[in-house]
């Protein structure tokens, strides 16, 4: 396997001092939790073409896990396979690396490391679930199509079977079942049910399962400031390119507003949807809502000159700044 053609794509192993992920004098690298259906697909494409100019590498941990392990649910494997290759070629990982992980399981490495800054992008619950809802079932009926046409599913759709269990699996295949009724079983299923909440927890503190249901009001806002300070940057799916445009700055890459944005469309067709419907959806999916809102009330007052993120980023661009202008 060409694991550097493949896994990592490496963009020249020289370091340029430049463009080193660099808060004041601390190096660091980024690490870009990606939410299924939070638009980050085009916010990872804009990522890794800015690393393609400058010698930033690219640990692309959700699609190496596919590679070494025919599904994307292994994270920690690809990891250390990027951490020997690292090794191997003597590079120091806390010198520009931009990370990509992709799904809900706890990586030690990212959640303890003070060497690594996270971020992340969320959306609107409700429209986020009706996203994903609608992009899972057209998945799953083209892999029981494959099946059916002689061919081996993938390794997702037993993954799947197994996550959603009978009722909800069975209602993503059943193409008579209105697309309302399916939303609703979606909603109520422990998987979804106050997504957020669960998949921090199982990103976190490794703890799966519908954990976000058990909380209290206070236990999801107490939650809800432990990840505002664990990230370094939480942006919202309707400022897409205002979030790339904060990670680039933070990783010194090349990249500005003014740029074309590379957008990709991977969604499904969304069928109209009652207003009675979404309001019940937003009602089962209460806890999220708060821990949502309470995620942005404190991402804004963080950003405000004094926080600690802001001085950090502040002394990041002086220092860039006094870098470039010794050229």
């Amino acid at each position: 396997m060409d694991i550097n053609g493949y896994l990592f794509l490496n963009f020249g192993l020289k370091r340029c001092g430049d463009y080193l992920l660099r808060f004041g004098e601390k190096l660091m690298a980024v690490m870009f939790f990606h939410i299924p259906r939070t638009g980050g697909s085009s916010v990872w494409h804009n990522l890794a073409h800015a690393a393609s100019k400058k010698d930033v590498i690219v640990a692309d941990i959700y699609h190496a896990s596919k590679e070494l392990v025919n599904h994307p649910f292994d994270p920690n494997t690809s990891l250390a396979s990027f951490q020997e290759y690292v090794e191997k070629n003597d590079i120091d990982p806390k010198k520009g690396i931009i990370y990509h992980h992709h799904t809900n399981q706890h990586i030690e490495y990212f959640c303890t490391s003070d060497d690594i800054e996270c971020v992340t992008i969320l959306r609107d619950p409700t429209s986020r679930l009706v996203s994903e809802v609608f992009h899972i079932k057209k998945f799953l009926l083209s892999e029981l199509l494959k099946s059916q046409n002689g061919g081996e599913p993938s390794s997702e759709f037993t993954y799947h079977k197994e996550l959603f269990g009978p009722e909800l699996f069975n209602a993503f295949l059943d193409q008579n079942l209105p697309p309302e009724q399916l939303l609703l079983i979606a909603a109520k299923n422990d998987f979804y049910r106050n997504y957020y909440l669960n998949i921090f927890t199982s990103f976190l503190k490794n703890k799966a399962g519908s954990v976000g249901n058990t909380l209290s009001d206070k236990d999801v806002i107490n939650f809800a400031k432990e990840v505002q300070k664990k990230f370094a940057c939480i942006g919202n799916f309707s400022d897409l390119r205002g979030f790339t445009q904060a990670v680039h700055d933070m990783g010194a890459l090349d990249y500005s507003q003014d740029d074309e944005f590379i957008t990709i469309k991977n969604g499904s067709d969304i069928p109209l949807l009652s207003e009675k419907i979404l309001n019940e959806i937003k009602k089962i999916n209460r806890l999220d809502y708060l821990f949502y809102n309470k995620i942005f009330e404190f991402e804004n007052k963080s950003k405000t000159p004094q926080s600690s993120t802001m001085k950090k980023i502040t002394n990041f661009k002086l220092w860039l700044s006094g870098v470039l202008n010794k050229k």
